[in-house]
């Protein structure tokens, strides 16, 4: 049975859905949001100046169903942007982003909701995802890793989640919207969604539903510089270029600056993270590793000998904290046995 609120006590959900080009896959995405068995909905829709369809299917879908309402930017001022502006626009108690080619139960809302209310220290409430590829199809295989969540009674329970995750996809779940205002929302550098959800961790807990309600389309053949390349404008800046050791860097400011803990927790809630990133978490520490060494290449090249000396001590660690990780995992085998 479908856990619901009373009548009574329905409160608003704002749904932001930020678009750019996405013609392809939007209707099938606001049909989903719009079948949702939650009453009280609104939907914003936020296009960034997308040169395809998007126009006309948001503006149909707008003149026949009053919960939704259509924005249109002059120019395309980047993802970040978009993301941040549906939010601005919300009025609900709740918030959630979703994008213009994944899909949801139709009682993904109803069900959050319920979660919410019934746990108010909690900030935002998920569901198990099910992955798809561009034709719909179930990834099945991807499950098992990329539903790990950051959860956790504590803040470094949380933390250490978070940091061992392979993908951050719980920027997309039901939000309390005063929790996510406490928040620096999308932040346009690389890796927007972690140091979101780092944020929103250090709040308070998350809760996870385990049914796989939300499906999330991947693009398998997309590169990590094209993802950076649509987060901030196309054109007239610099653009976001990947950079994970920038993003390291900021989760760790993230957490040096949190003013909710004190300073011994932050110190160790920074050790927690780097120790989860680079030595628990295979992704990460191949992501820093690759973007250290082509650093360090790039400093070769260009002889810039102060930036070779800082890339030094940066790959030695790398090794020491792998090389650590291995004695330890062998260690605790053969006590196992």
């Amino acid at each position: 049975m479908t856990p619901t609120v009373p009548p009574t006590a329905q409160p608003l959900v704002s749904v932001g859905l930020p678009v750019w080009n996405g013609a392809t896959y939007l209707r099938e995405a606001l049909d989903s949001l719009l079948a949702q068995d939650y009453p009280g909905l609104e939907l914003i829709l936020s296009d960034n100046a997308s040169t395809d369809a998007t126009p006309e299917i948001c503006r149909e879908y707008a003149a026949r169903d009053p919960r939704i309402r259509y924005y249109r930017a002059e120019r395309n001022m980047g993802a970040s942007w978009n993301f941040n502006r549906v939010f601005e626009l919300a009025t609900g108690k709740y918030f959630m982003w979703a994008a213009h080619d994944d899909l949801r139960a139709s009682e993904y809302l109803s069900r959050c909701v319920a979660a919410l209310e019934a746990c108010p220290e909690a900030v935002l409430c998920t569901t198990n995802i099910r992955f798809i590829d561009l034709e719909g199809r179930e990834l099945a295989h991807l499950a098992a890793t990329r539903n790990k969540k950051p959860v956790g009674k504590t803040r470094r329970e949380r933390v250490r989640a978070l940091a061992r995750c392979v993908g951050w996809y719980d920027v997309y779940g039901l939000i309390r919207r005063d929790a996510l205002a406490r928040t620096r929302l999308s932040q346009p550098t690389w890796g927007p969604d972690v140091i979101l959800t780092l944020e929103l961790c250090l709040l308070g807990p998350m809760l996870v539903l385990p049914e796989p309600l939300f499906s999330y389309r991947l693009f398998e053949t997309r590169t990590p510089e094209e993802m950076a390349a649509s987060i901030g404008p196309p054109s007239g800046s610099a653009g976001v270029a990947v950079d994970w050791l920038g993003l390291y860097r900021e989760l760790v400011r993230t957490l040096r600056t949190c003013a909710l803990v004190s300073r011994p927790e932050r110190a160790t809630l920074v050790a927690v993270l780097l120790w989860g990133l680079i030595v628990e978490n295979p992704n990460g520490r191949a992501s820093l590793y690759l973007d250290v060494r082509a650093r360090s290449r790039q400093a070769l090249r260009e002889r810039n000998y102060p930036a070779i000396l800082r890339m030094v001590p940066l790959t030695a660690l790398l090794w020491v904290l792998k090389a650590g990780y291995k004695a330890l995992a062998l260690l605790r085998r053969d006590r196992a046995l």
